[in-house]
C-alpha cells in the first residue's frame, strides 16, 4: 500500500519540479504575448486615424464635397469641437472658418454669439 501511495504521486512531484523550473519562462512569454497585442491594436488604431484623414484630404480638395451631420459637444473661445457620429470622428472647427459672421465667445453660457440675426453656436 505504502508503495502504491509513493508511486502514484511520483508523477504530481515530477510535474511540480517542471512547472516551477517553466514559470518565469511561461510569465516571459506571456509578457511578450500581451505586448505584441497591445502594438496591434495600436496599430489597428493608427491604420483607421490615417484612413479618415486621407478621406477628409480627398474631400478638401473634391469639388462637391460630401456633407455631413455634426453634433457640437463643447464650445471654446477659439472654435467648436464637434462630432461626426457617422464615422465616429470628433475635430475642431476654428472660429476663423465661420466665415458667415463674426462671433464673439460667452464664456458663462458657453457658446459663441454673433449679430442679432446670426445664429448662436452652443451644446
Amino acid at each position: 500500500m505504502l508503495i502504491s501511495k509513493c508511486i502514484a504521486r511520483w508523477p504530481s512531484a515530477i510535474w511540480r519540479a517542471e512547472l516551477r523550473e517553466r514559470v518565469p519562462q511561461l510569465s516571459a512569454i506571456a509578457d511578450h504575448i500581451s505586448a505584441t497585442e497591445r502594438n496591434a491594436a495600436e496599430a489597428e488604431i493608427d491604420a483607421v486615424k490615417m484612413k479618415k484623414l486621407e478621406f477628409f484630404e480627398s474631400q478638401l480638395e473634391a469639388r462637391d464635397p460630401q456633407v455631413f451631420d455634426a453634433v457640437v459637444i463643447d464650445v471654446r473661445n477659439y472654435g467648436l469641437l464637434v462630432e461626426l457620429p457617422e464615422i465616429l470622428l470628433t475635430g475642431l472647427v476654428h472660429v476663423s472658418t465661420l466665415a458667415d459672421d463674426f462671433y464673439i465667445f460667452s464664456p458663462a453660457q458657453r457658446r459663441l454669439v454673433g449679430p442679432a440675426e446670426a445664429p448662436q453656436l452652443s451644446r
